[in-house]
């Protein structure tokens, strides 16, 4: 995980961004798209990246760090999976770790790559750092348009072929497309929507094919944001069927309980449920299913209230506790680094509706307590647990630069280190101090 711990420390350290409202007004014009209006009115806005910028201390010495380890990447070598998963050549050394071409995984961290970089240049304007992911972009395309259909993917497509899914394929698919829509919208990239409305395409004309039962029994298996993804397309493009497609994806075993309030998540994957609500907030948003509210609210409520540390991180050996059980809970494998950052992101939509204190608070602790605690100030590699044990066994364990590649490490790259958004009512601009 650490590698995409690395990219979403990028991604939080970019000062940050909330789906309510999207960014970059002019590009929809010139691109002739008529975005999606929010139905929900924000009670807080949020700064644009571009506006921000961290002045010295801890959070701006995390996000140089991250911002060089990007640079340190060969576009070459990130796109060496997706080549050969599309039969084309690649003489590229591969990477090792969670993208070596015989890991299920191969191909996650890439997505997670183009968002870091999205965004640290939104944040920073350093050209070189969006020039890489712009070829990464341009090799997407060529993969996609050799594998026809507008499929883009380091596995084969077993959707549309049998409705079958296997462990990371939508978890890739939606890494993949936040990616694309994260270099539209801060990068500019015009081919990045592109490719991303294609692999819309290809999820929906599959989707066609199979009832909404068989959707659901494939998605008792990790799928990520996947519902979140689409609903940010449909948001950009106004196109109102991708928001169709995006509720298809919403997990009813487990939204459904938390719209009734109902506590069911105990022994469950706690990272594979998260983001599940992260897309039922967007769709809020979009559409005013107060369901959608009451269950992400609930949701955050149960976390963050009954299974988090004090640290903000919730979890053991990845999966949730019972609720008031954390004395008993403490080892070497607590608090993964994805769930915070998912934690923060759902926080900043919560934030973003309600401006309340509890909202800011945790962030502000997981923020500092978590996701800054898992970066090694020194070499910038990341943790995939932050271990809250007492004997000798619970010590950081921090990722390589080359044969790691965590689902943890590229998204403390993406974790934003300011309050997700401002009261409406505040003057702009305005000073924060976070460090």
């Amino acid at each position: 995980m650490f590698m995409r711990l690395a990219v979403h420390l990028a991604i939080i350290l970019a000062p940050l961004r909330c789906a309510v409202a999207l960014e970059e007004p002019v590009r929809r014009v010139e691109t002739g798209l008529t975005p999606l209006t929010p139905v929900v009115k924000p009670g807080a806005e949020p700064f644009a990246l571009s506006d921000v910028r961290l002045l010295p201390g801890p959070l701006r010495h995390a996000m140089e760090l991250d911002r060089d380890y990007l640079l340190s990447l060969d576009p070459d070598r990130l796109l060496h999976v997706f080549r050969l998963g599309a039969g084309l050549p690649s003489g590229a050394t591969p990477y090792g770790g969670w993208m070596a071409p015989d890991h299920r995984s191969r191909g996650e961290f890439v997505g997670h790559y183009l968002s870091a970089c999205a965004m640290v240049y939104a944040s920073t304007g350093d050209e070189r750092i969006r020039d890489k992911a712009n070829q990464v972009v341009a090799g997407f395309a060529v993969c996609q348009e050799q594998l026809g259909s507008g499929f883009l993917h380091t596995l084969p497509d077993t959707f549309t072929t049998r409705c079958e899914a296997p462990l990371p394929f939508w978890y890739q698919t939606h890494k993949v497309l936040a990616g694309l829509l994260d270099m539209y919208v801060y990068c500019d990239n015009r081919q990045a929507l592109d490719v991303a409305r294609k692999l819309a395409d290809w999820a929906k004309a599959g989707a066609d094919k199979w009832s909404n039962s068989q959707l659901q029994t494939m998605l008792d298996i990790e799928h990520g944001g996947i519902n979140e993804a689409l609903a940010n397309l449909a948001a950009i493009t106004g196109d109102p069927e991708y928001l169709q497609l995006a509720m298809r994806f919403n997990h009813l075993a487990v939204l459904g309980p938390a719209a009734n309030r109902d506590d069911r998540l105990t022994g469950l994957h706690a990272n594979t449920q998260v983001p599940k609500f992260i897309g039922a907030a967007r769709q809020y948003e979009l559409n005013g299913q107060e369901w959608l509210k009451t269950a992400a609210t609930f949701f955050w409520e149960n976390v963050v209230k009954e299974r988090s540390y004090v640290i903000g991180g919730h979890g053991l050996g990845e999966y949730f506790t019972p609720q008031e059980t954390l004395s008993q809970a403490l080892g070497s494998n607590t608090c993964e680094t994805c769930n915070t950052y998912n934690m923060l992101k759902l926080t900043r939509h919560l934030f973003c509706w309600e401006p309340r204190a509890e909202y800011a608070d945790y962030y502000e602790r997981a923020l500092y307590n978590h996701i800054l605690a898992s970066q090694d100030p020194a070499t910038g590699m990341m943790c995939y647990f932050l271990p809250l044990g007492h004997d000798q066994k619970c010590r950081k364990e921090y990722s390589t630069p080359e044969d790691s590649f965590w689902c943890c490490a590229p998204l403390s790259m993406t974790t934003c280190p300011v309050p997700p958004a401002v009261p409406r009512s505040w003057p702009k601009p305005v000073s924060l101090p976070v460090s």
